[in-house]
């Protein structure tokens, strides 16, 4: 005779809760047994608690001192490098006159002077040169109400920046006096840059090209005079020289041709931006523009050379 009891069947093919209630036990026991091996050889959860020993103490360990240096980038202009390629042009080419170049890398200061030390006359290079003490004196009000020989005194700057105009001179002669000039490059720290000797006006390469690039940067001018000179320089109409010998460079220059032949630019490539004169006894522009080309491409590419 059927008796009830506690346990209640669930009858059919699905288990008992009795069936699964000792189910659910037997599979605690099996994995605390688990756990338990796991940790004896282990494999276990990494206890992170500190060790129980009051005393304990990590180990000493003595190293080295260190021997590390500032990581300097390598100079933009490889002087030696340069050197080698302006020379071996010269003696390919079987150029033998006068010249001097001079290269300077106003983002680094690094720079290369290749040729003599000669002093030229700078011919129209002269025209930069009087720009300081006429900013010095005159404001852009006077750039339209002062005449120069029967022109503004803008108009004749403009003149003598884009196209070599020789108002320059009739701007010297009737406002300054070729003195002044030449007692405001030494006062900047030009003391080669002459303007005012009996024995005619001289420059070199080196410092010429170091005026240029104080130019460019605002060591001399302000930033509004600054911006008029190159912008006005960017549109210069002598462009056979250094302009043709670097295409892909913004390039703002100034030449001067009286005998001589010389040109003096900013050059603005690869992020990266350059003062570089050419001084010759007389090479043609289109020599001027070759020794552009090479002069640039060593300095472009021998950044990473070592020797």
């Amino acid at each position: 005779m059927w008796q009830p009891t506690n346990a209640h069947y669930v009858y059919g093919r699905k288990n008992s809760h009795t069936t699964v209630t000792v189910g659910i036990r037997y599979a605690t026991l099996i994995t605390g047994v688990i756990v338990l091996i796991l940790a004896a050889f282990g494999l276990g959860r990494v206890s992170t608690a500190a060790p129980q020993d009051a005393n304990y103490e990590l180990p000493a360990v003595a190293l080295p001192a260190t021997q590390l240096s500032e990581l300097k980038a390598p100079p933009i202009i490889n002087e030696e490098v340069v050197a080698r390629d302006i020379d071996a042009f010269l003696k390919d080419k079987k150029i033998d006159k006068q010249l001097s170049i001079h290269v300077k890398s106003l983002t680094d200061d690094s720079e290369v002077s290749v040729g003599d030390t000669h002093e030229y006359n700078p011919a129209s290079l002269y025209k930069l040169m009087l720009l300081p003490v006429l900013f010095d004196r005159y404001d852009w009000d006077d750039f339209k109400k002062v005449q120069v020989n029967n022109q503004e005194l803008g108009s004749c700057v403009d003149a003598m920046l884009v196209r070599s105009d020789n108002c320059s001179e009739d701007v010297v002669k009737q406002l300054f006096g070729w003195q002044a000039i030449e007692q405001k490059m030494t006062a900047l720290g030009y003391p080669s840059l002459r303007i005012n000797d009996q024995g005619g006006m001289s420059i070199n390469a080196a410092e010429f090209n170091r005026f240029i690039g104080d130019l460019y940067n605002g060591n001399i001018l302000t930033e509004q005079q600054r911006q008029y000179v190159f912008k006005n320089l960017s549109q210069q109409v002598y462009n056979r020289g250094i302009p043709a010998g670097c295409t892909d460079c913004k390039v703002m220059n100034k030449t001067g041709d009286n005998g001589v032949r010389h040109d003096s630019a900013i050059l603005e490539a690869d992020g990266n931006v350059y003062a570089i004169t050419i001084l010759t006894d007389g090479l043609s522009y289109a020599e001027i523009a070759e020794l552009t080309k090479i002069t640039m491409q060593s300095v472009r590419s021998s950044q990473w050379i070592t020797l």
